[in-house]
């Protein structure tokens, strides 16, 4: 729930659906388990950030002109 003045936005990412349209020939249990695998994982989310902050340097470029 967004708190006052803050936008109610979560970045959420199907992995299940991800695989089915990248990786068409896994099955269900390969996806479950690859699904798991990544879970578990310690992701580093360094690149979403940096393009997150690239998209707000250009909103503030864009709305400067």
């Amino acid at each position: 729930m967004a708190t006052y003045g803050q936008p109610d936005r979560k970045l959420v990412i199907d992995i299940n659906q991800y695989l089915i349209n990248k990786h068409p020939m896994l099955t269900l249990r390969d996806r479950n388990a690859i699904g798991a695998f990544i879970l578990k994982s310690n992701i580093d989310l360094k690149s979403i950030y940096k393009q997150i902050d690239q998209h707000v340097k250009t909103y503030q470029t864009d709305a400067d002109e």
